[in-house]
C-alpha cells in the first residue's frame, strides 16, 4: 500500500452505562475503556472542587 496515507480512525460509540457490549470490537472496547477512564478522572476533579466550595462555605458560617 505504498503511497497511501494510513490513519487510525477511533470509533465513537454512543455509550451508556449498562450497554449490551456484544456489538462493539476490541478495539472500541478499549477505546471505550479509555474514554470511562477520562470521564471518572474529570468526576473525582469536579467532586473534589465542589467539596473544597462547601468546606470553604460552612467555614464562612461558624
Amino acid at each position: 500500500m505504498s503511497g497511501f496515507l494510513e490513519e487510525t480512525i477511533e470509533v465513537y460509540h454512543k455509550y451508556s452505562i449498562g450497554d449490551d457490549l456484544t456489538d462493539l470490537s476490541v478495539s472500541e472496547i478499549e477505546q471505550l475503556i479509555d474514554r470511562l477512564h477520562h470521564e471518572i478522572d474529570r468526576l473525582r476533579e469536579e467532586h473534589s472542587q465542589r467539596g473544597s466550595s462547601r468546606a470553604q462555605a460552612e467555614a464562612l458560617f461558624r
